[in-house]
């Protein structure tokens, strides 16, 4: 079995929870662009979220892409899992334990329902800069191994 690569440190008498979550990298029809969510508060994520109870992992990518963009998504290859610790929202011991699916998008078919998100497009050379979480960075670079970019 192939070894899951971690990131972020784990502090020492802390509780962590384990969250896992499914992310989608999905890009412009040029492949020079890629989505992601920016949140009011300033931070880069790409589309996606936590699992909850008794969903899968198209289930969990299409509600939370419909939360966070109000479009719907088709889910492509697989490209690996990635783990990191970290403390959610500054306070919370998480170890975010990431499923990194290709993606394309659908069609808009409601507004978000994520008020303090909004999708946009990045140019594929500023997502390791702008990207909050370096799982998330190493899922985008494993589209760029798939595609030859």
């Amino acid at each position: 079995m192939k070894e899951i690569l971690v990131f972020g440190n784990k502090g020492e008498n802390l509780q962590y929870k384990t969250r896992i979550g499914v992310y989608s990298i999905i890009f412009n029809k040029k492949r020079d662009q890629i989505l992601v969510i920016r949140t009011t508060r300033g931070g880069y994520f790409l589309p996606g979220g936590g699992l909850e109870e008794k969903e899968n992992h198209e289930e969990c990518l299409q509600r939370e892409m419909l939360e966070e963009t109000g479009f719907q998504v088709f889910m492509g290859e697989y490209l690996g899992q990635a783990q990191k610790y970290h403390l959610a929202m500054g306070k919370y011991p998480t170890l975010n334990h990431a499923h990194f699916y290709m993606a394309t998008l659908g069609e808009k078919v409601q507004e978000p329902v994520e008020i303090d998100e909004e999708p946009i497009w990045v140019h594929i050379s500023e997502v390791e800069n702008l990207l909050f979480h370096e799982h998330q960075v190493w899922g985008v670079k494993q589209a760029f191994v798939k595609l030859g970019i």
